[in-house]
Order: structure tokens, then C-alpha cells, then sequence
């Protein structure tokens, strides 16, 4: 064990007591501050560890903060810095704590690490950028500082195994449990488009999809949706499941702005597409009345776009009294794409990298591509896509982005749209079969704290906040791979059986009740399984 590695431990210690200093206000992070700093003492006192078996029991409690500590200190989202410089200190950790632990996979328990502080890097200087008159992220990138030379110095004892094309460096595929799934990678090297999987996310395959951008599928939730729309810039909006078809249950949410519908896509017969199945097409509504319409050019972006027909046409603009505040970025895009056709509004809206990246932060998250080839025999999955319904210059609009115009059903005013769109979504609904229910309704509304305080309900207030923090914990789970963590507990038990000597008896009784259960399913009439 050098005396070099020894000294960028206590190096390391040095720079996360700093860090707790700094964090004295938020009691919270600094108490994770200090669990991480009381473990890296108590390994410092252990040193010269001998045995791999002891080696891994010194490194557990640094597993299990890697693993649990993201997902429980972003819960409550990524507006404060705090988490960011926290989480970068941890993942330094591991990376200096590898070279003195290589008996034991420490290669990959410090791979994984890479990814993580590079991405919170470049979030804070993305937002630096963005806001430069504030000091706060450019205090935060000098936190990071240290992590980011732990960085260099790893990549630089792996050698020229991780360096690209450019001369850059690129983290490995299985590397983060926070980035998106990776693109997949045809024979010839080139990306292909994600293939369709069995969930509710997804728009029909038929559409044309552009190698250039990665639209993995997004969930279909609320806090999802709220969420992504905050990070694109919107401001006090937010989407509220509904489950029923009542015109009440949209009042209740006043101010709405739309809704978002989702639905199995049944393809059928071809049918005259001059005019929709209801309502009539207005190619006019672009040009004379300013409505955003954009076509779908790639998959399973169907969900955002949606989403995003409905704020971009309740941009309340110069208007302060009404409509939505969708910040810069968003206002920015939409101004860029102004006179756009619908089919290069919808290229513009794919190949944005904010709305691509913010898309794509929300997708499940993998170090696995599936590269099998389908079974063209096998039943077809389910398809699902998004459409958005709006009010917009007095009339209700259909905007689905597969459908080459808007469609207008009818005049309506803002406050007649509970009413008015509950007919429009049962003549939908009537052309499916009696007994389907894969339908979801969401409504986008103004942020319900808004009101709770406006209206001084204070037991409201409290369960709009909880429903956040529960939003906010979901979507950090969601984000979280927790492939890596599955492995470390069989590890954990593993190491524990051998231990304690039972690992033998362990894997007989494991062998006995598995052939227990086949003699079972035998003596029922089932296939008998060779164990």
C-alpha cells in the first residue's frame, strides 16, 4: 500500500471537512457529510487491511452510501446545490479509495463512479452559463474541483482503454446509475432507433425516426411530467391524474390549461384521410391565429410533445394576468420556430438538446441494450401514444402530432372546456371495444399550492407539499439503476455465508427445495425440469 494513495486519502478527508463546514445551515447534508468523513477515519485506523474477506467488510458501508445515499438526498429535487458538491465527494471517494482495494473488483466499484461526477459537472456549469449573474454555481463548480482531478487521476491509471476518438474521455456504459440508457448499437457500428417495449409510452412504429436523436420512453405519471416541465422552465404548473370523465373533477382543478390523453393505438383500415374520424381539420390555425403545432418525427417523444403542445399554446407572453409563465429556454424555441411548418417545428423539437436531455433524464435507467432479435411469430406489443387537448383563440384544438393539422371541435370559451371536452373524449373512447380500459387523462393545471394558499387552506397545503416530496422521491428511485446495488446485496450474503461457514449447507438446502418444488409440479401433470 503506497504512501501516495495513503496521503490522497487523508487529502480527501481534508476536502470533505471543509465541506461540512460549509454546510453547517443544511443539518441534513452535513449529517451525510459526516457519516462519509467518520467512515473514511475509521478505514484510515484499519489500514494495512491483509485479507480480501476483511477488504470487503471495510468497504460495505461505503457500498451501501453509494447506493441508497442519491436516491434519499435528491428527493427533494435538484434545485439546491447542496446535493450536487455532497454526491460528487462520495463518488470521489471511491475513485481514491480503488488502488487500495484492486483484490476485489475495486476496477468496476470505481468505474461506476466516473459518470455521476461528470454529469454533476456539467449541470452546474450548464446553469453557470445559463445564470451568470449568480455566484452560487460558480461556488459550487470549485467543490467540485477536487472530485473532477479524482477523475483525471483514475482515467489516467486505466490507461488509453477509456480515451474516444477526440482525445476526450468517455465513461463506461455501465458507469452511472443516474444517466439514461445507452443507444443502441447496430453491426455496423452506426446508432439505431430504441425498439419498442410492452409499456404505455411508446408512439406508433410507423413513424420515421431520426438516427441523430435518443427518445428512450418516459413514464407516464404526473410527478414525471410536473417534474419535467420545471426543468424545462416552466413555472407554477403542474399535471394532475384524473380518473373519471367528469366535467367537475377539471373544475375542481381551475385553472386548467388542457389535458393530456393517452390511448392504445389500434391501426385499422385506411380510411379517408382528408378529414378526421371527428372534428375538421384547420391548416389556417397556425398562420392566422399563432397556434404551435408540431408534427412527430421520432419515437416515443409522443408523451413531451404533447405535453408540450399544451404549454407552448398557454404562453401567457407579455400578459402577466393569465395563461403560462414557460420561462426563457421554452420561449426562446418556440420564437425560433415561429413560421415553421409543422413538419420542421417537429424536427427542431427532436434534435433540441434541452428538451431531448430533459426527456431523457426521466427514462428508466439501464447498463443493458437488448439486442436479441424479436421473435417475428410473437404476438405484437401494445402501442400507446399522447394527444393534447386546448382551447386556443376560442376553439377547442385536437393536437396530435401523427395527424398532419390540428383539429378543431368547435367554438369554445376557456371556462366552457370542462364541459366541452368530456363528449370530445367519449366519442374517442367509443371506438374501442366495450372492455378496453387502457386509457390515462391528465389534466394540466396551475400549481395546486398556489391555491391552497391562496385560499389559506392550510391541510391542503400540507398534502400538495407531501405529494411532492413523494413525486420527487419516485423520480429519483426512477432514475436510480439499481442493478449495481442488487449485485453488492448477493455479494453482502454471499460473504456472509462464507463467513459464518454455512455457505455450503446454504447451497444444498437451495438445491433440495428446488427439486422438492419440480417433483411437485411433476406429480400436478407439469414438465419435469432436469436440476
Amino acid at each position: 500500500m503506497s504512501n501516495e494513495n495513503l496521503r490522497r486519502v487523508e487529502e480527501m478527508m481534508a476536502e470533505i471537512h471543509n465541506l461540512k463546514l460549509r454546510l453547517g445551515n443544511n443539518e441534513e447534508l452535513a449529517e451525510h457529510t459526516g457519516r462519509l468523513l467518520e467512515y473514511l477515519r475509521q478505514l484510515q485506523q484499519s489500514f494495512p487491511i491483509s485479507a480480501p474477506e476483511e477488504a470487503f467488510i471495510r468497504l460495505q458501508p461505503l457500498r451501501e452510501l453509494i447506493f441508497w445515499l442519491p436516491p434519499l438526498i435528491l428527493r427533494a429535487g435538484e434545485s439546491d446545490l447542496g446535493p450536487f458538491t455532497v454526491l460528487s465527494h462520495l463518488y470521489a471517494t471511491a475513485l481514491i479509495l480503488e488502488p487500495l482495494f484492486p483484490e476485489i473488483g475495486g476496477a468496476y466499484f470505481g468505474e461506476m463512479c466516473l459518470a455521476p461526477i461528470e454529469k454533476i459537472h456539467d449541470i452546474l456549469r450548464t446553469r453557470r452559463n445559463s445564470q451568470p449573474q449568480s455566484s452560487d454555481f460558480q461556488v459550487a463548480l470549485s467543490l467540485v474541483e477536487v472530485p473532477m482531478q479524482m477523475v483525471s487521476m483514475y482515467r489516467s491509471r486505466q490507461g488509453p482503454m477509456f480515451a474516444s476518438a477526440d482525445g476526450g474521455y468517455r465513461s463506461s456504459p455501465h458507469a452511472s446509475p443516474y444517466m439514461a440508457p445507452h443507444m443502441q448499437m447496430g453491426t455496423s457500428g452506426e446508432p439505431r432507433a430504441a425498439i419498442y417495449t410492452q409499456s404505455p409510452h411508446h408512439a406508433p412504429g410507423s413513424i420515421s425516426v431520426q438516427s441523430g436523436s435518443y427518445f428512450p420512453s418516459a413514464p407516464a405519471e404526473p410527478g414525471v411530467f410536473t417534474s419535467l416541465i420545471e426543468q424545462l422552465g416552466v413555472q407554477d404548473v403542474q399535471f394532475e391524474e384524473l380518473i373519471s370523465l367528469d366535467a367537475d373533477a377539471i373544475r375542481a382543478l381551475s385553472p386548467v390549461y388542457g389535458v393530456i390523453f393517452l390511448f392504445k393505438w389500434v391501426s385499422g383500415p385506411e380510411g379517408d384521410k382528408s378529414r378526421p374520424q371527428e372534428g375538421t381539420f384547420d391548416g389556417d390555425a397556425v398562420d392566422d391565429n399563432g397556434l404551435f403545432f408540431a408534427a412527430q418525427t421520432i419515437q416515443n417523444a409522443c408523451g413531451t410533445q404533447a405535453i408540450l403542445s399544451v404549454i407552448l399554446n398557454n404562453d401567457r407572453g407579455s400578459d402577466a394576468s393569465g395563461g403560462i409563465d414557460i420561462g426563457p429556454s421554452l420561449r426562446e424555441f418556440k420564437t425560433f420556430t415561429d413560421g415553421f411548418p409543422a413538419d420542421l417545428r417537429g424536427e427542431a423539437l427532436s434534435n433540441s438538446d434541452l428538451i431531448r436531455d430533459t426527456h431523457n433524464s426521466f427514462a428508466k435507467a439501464s447498463p443493458f441494450a437488448d439486442e436479441t432479435q424479436k421473435d417475428a411469430n410473437a404476438p405484437a406489443e401494445d402501442v400507446f401514444h399522447f394527444i393534447g387537448y386546448t382551447v386556443h383563440h376560442g376553439k377547442l384544438y385536437e393536437l396530435d402530432g401523427l395527424q398532419p393539422f390540428p383539429i378543431s371541435h368547435g367554438e369554445c370559451m376557456v371556462e366552457e372546456f370542462p364541459a366541452k371536452i368530456m363528449p370530445v373524449l367519449q366519442k374517442r373512447i367509443e371506438r374501442y371495444p366495450a372492455g378496453e380500459i387502457h386509457f390515462n387523462l391528465m389534466a394540466v393545471c396551475r400549481d395546486l399550492r398556489i391555491k391552497a394558499r391562496e385560499f389559506h387552506d392550510s391541510e391542503g397545503l400540507a398534502s400538495e407539499r407531501r405529494k411532492r416530496a413523494h413525486w420527487d422521491w419516485e423520480n429519483a428511485l426512477r432514475r436510480h439503476n439499481f442493478v449495481g446495488f442488487t449485485g453488492e446485496v448477493l455479494k453482502g450474503v454471499v460473504g456472509i455465508k462464507l463467513q459464518d461457514g454455512s455457505y455450503d449447507k446454504w447451497i444444498a438446502d437451495a438445491e433440495e427445495a428446488t427439486k422438492k418444488r419440480v417433483q411437485e409440479r411433476s406429480a400436478k401433470g407439469g414438465q419435469l425440469v432436469d436440476v
